[in-house]
């Protein structure tokens, strides 16, 4: 599945205010060291994990301590949103997926999967 469009706020190296990064078939990350190149494709893993073992990379990346933001305001919660192809409708699909620390623990606030427009009898 092709991802169009994610954003990621209080996610690992990107703040609350982090930009809606548009994606093609083929991206090419250019930046400097500590710029979130590695921080991006970390959290397109985390989204691959969702269904099978949302926890299995959080653990591998050093507990979920390490994946949220830790900028001024310390922020409590971690947001992913994807916008995805979507081959078998018609219309892309938004994956959200929110998360926490809750003491040493991982724990999952939200998670979506609908479609990217509601239609207009379910507003």
């Amino acid at each position: 599945m092709l991802i169009r469009r994610i954003r990621l706020s209080n996610l690992l190296s990107f703040g609350p205010d982090a930009e809606e990064m548009e994606l093609r078939p083929l991206n090419v990350l250019i930046g400097p060291n500590g710029s979130g190149k590695s921080n991006l494709v970390e959290a397109i893993s985390l989204l691959k994990a969702a269904p099978r073992d949302l926890v299995a990379p959080i653990r591998g990346g050093g507990g979920v301590g390490n994946w949220i933001w830790k900028g001024e305001p310390a922020s409590q919660t971690a947001q992913i949103e994807a916008i995805i192809e979507n081959p078998e409708g018609n219309q892309p699909l938004r994956h959200a997926l929110t998360f926490a620390q809750a003491g040493q623990r991982f724990e999952l606030s939200d998670e979506r999967i609908e479609n990217e427009q509601a239609y207009p009898d379910q507003e």
